[in-house]
């Protein structure tokens, strides 16, 4: 795909995903927007990229992508339900989104801890070349 922008958002999504989705993926096209990082989706699964439209379940992180932008998915990791990693590929450049929904302060220090290691691990395994964008909720 050849692209001058690509568009990122991280909002709040209040109270799960389930009855939203359709409502989520109108306001993407509205705003012409191509990746939109959910946190708290409360949804059920192992984790992992939804399509534009898609009902692929997962907690904690998740990511929505238009279907513009797609095709250009080289994959995908979910590091746990924190964390979760997409990488895409443009004609133009290699970009490296991680998907972070970190552990609020009530959480045992020792996973706190944890969380921010595994942080640091994902972002050690990117390419010099790739441009790296993290879409977090940093509330806790």
């Amino acid at each position: 795909m050849r692209t001058r922008e690509i568009c990122f958002r991280n909002p709040n999504v209040c109270g799960g995903m389930d009855d939203k989705i359709d409502d989520v993926c109108e306001l993407m096209k509205e705003r012409r927007l191509n990746i939109l990082c959910v946190n708290g989706t409360k949804r059920k699964g192992n984790g992992g990229a939804i399509k534009h439209r898609s009902r692929r379940r997962c907690r904690g992180v998740n990511f929505i992508i238009s279907e513009r932008l797609s095709e250009c998915i080289n994959g995908y990791e979910s590091v746990n339900l924190r964390l979760l990693s997409l990488q895409v590929k443009t004609e133009l450049m290699l970009i490296f989104i991680l998907g972070v929904y970190t552990p609020d302060m009530f959480k045992p220090f020792e996973e706190r801890e944890e969380f921010w290691v595994d942080v640091r691990d994902i972002l050690r395994k990117c390419d010099r070349n790739e441009r790296i964008v993290m879409l977090a909720d940093f509330s806790a």
